[in-house]
């Protein structure tokens, strides 16, 4: 499923609109964060939903009628953001360190252009000295442990740890496969096209044999091809890569709860957690992905921001807002 953007997120806000369109728009709103407005309600009363979906859709409405009456952009947006922050009553650790890291993502493309000129083994090297640091900075910046720590450095075996990857690795490449044959699906009726005015070549008493025996041919052409796929990538190429994973994650785990070692400095973990990329990337590099970079980062950010001032989660937010929305309107 593919994420909602922050840019995604402003050209919504900033599209104009009619009083129906407004009302539309607020419906559409509350049916997407119905979730998330059932989570608050959850964790923080019937209060604090009503307050999230009042300022759900504040935001979503706000900006061409403040636009109008301002008649400035930037006044409109920052009263747009300003209006929903003060109906919100309040903003998560999460949501500003996403704000801030989507932000920073845009403003550093130009240095993402310039490391995506550099051979791709190089690229990979790269990502995952960057990811030693992130994981080193997240383990110092802990406060309490959320997801990224939970699977970085809780103690697991190492069976759980293979099966754990070995099970997302194989399900992301089943779903990859079933989507690739959906595709493929929709192309066959044009096939069958391209190869119909040949039949009609044929006799007629021919042409019924024909084509039935070109579909069984496709059909155990395909059936053959899934389940060599099947077998030589999700079951020999994913054990692989899976294995290296289980090893790493084992090795970061001993880095940082073992006695003997938990003490090393920073920049002594960093090292040892690029030696064992090093170690383990062979023919086929341990590629890390660059959603998972980001997520990392916002990882250690909302750590960062769980232990200062809650006031600096809103300050933050308003920055990376107004920061995204320069950059949406360059």
């Amino acid at each position: 499923m593919a994420t909602l953007t922050v840019q995604q997120i402003i050209e919504l806000v900033t599209r104009e609109q009619d009083i129906r369109a407004s009302i539309a728009r607020v419906a559409r709103v509350l049916k997407v964060g119905g979730l998330l407005i059932v989570w608050r309600a959850l964790r923080g009363g019937a209060g604090a939903a009503a307050r999230l979906a009042a300022a759900a859709a504040t935001v979503a409405t706000a900006y061409p009628w403040l636009l109008r009456a301002t008649g400035s952009r930037w006044a409109a947006w920052n009263g747009t953001i300003g209006a929903g922050l003060a109906l919100a009553g309040g903003v998560p650790e999460w949501l500003a360190s996403y704000v801030a890291v989507e932000a920073a993502a845009n403003a550093g493309a130009g240095l993402d252009a310039a490391v995506g000129k550099a051979g791709p083994r190089t690229r990979v090297l790269l990502k995952q000295a960057v990811a030693a640091v992130l994981v080193v900075a997240l383990h110092q910046a802990t406060v309490k442990a959320g997801l990224a720590s939970r699977a970085l450095f809780a103690r697991r075996s190492f069976a759980m740890d293979f099966a754990l990857f070995y099970g997302v690795w194989n399900a992301l490449s089943l779903g990859r496969m079933a989507k690739q044959a959906l595709l493929g699906g929709r192309r066959v009726p044009e096939r069958r096209r391209a190869t119909a005015d040949a039949d009609e070549e044929l006799a007629p008493n021919a042409q019924h044999l024909v084509r039935r025996l070109r579909e069984l041919n496709e059909l155990a052409g395909a059936g053959s091809e899934r389940v060599e796929k099947l077998l030589g990538g999700t079951v020999g190429r994913n054990f692989t890569i899976c294995l290296k994973w289980a090893i790493w994650r084992q090795t970061v785990s001993w880095l940082f709860n073992c006695r003997p070692v938990r003490n090393v400095g920073g920049s002594q973990k960093v090292a040892v957690i690029m030696l064992s990329f090093l170690a383990l990337n062979g023919d086929e590099y341990l590629n890390v992905n660059g959603r998972m970079l980001r997520f990392l980062l916002r990882s250690v950010v909302t750590q960062l921001l769980a232990a200062r001032d809650p006031l600096l989660r809103p300050l933050l937010m308003v920055a990376g807002l107004n920061l995204e929305f320069y950059f949406y309107g360059r």
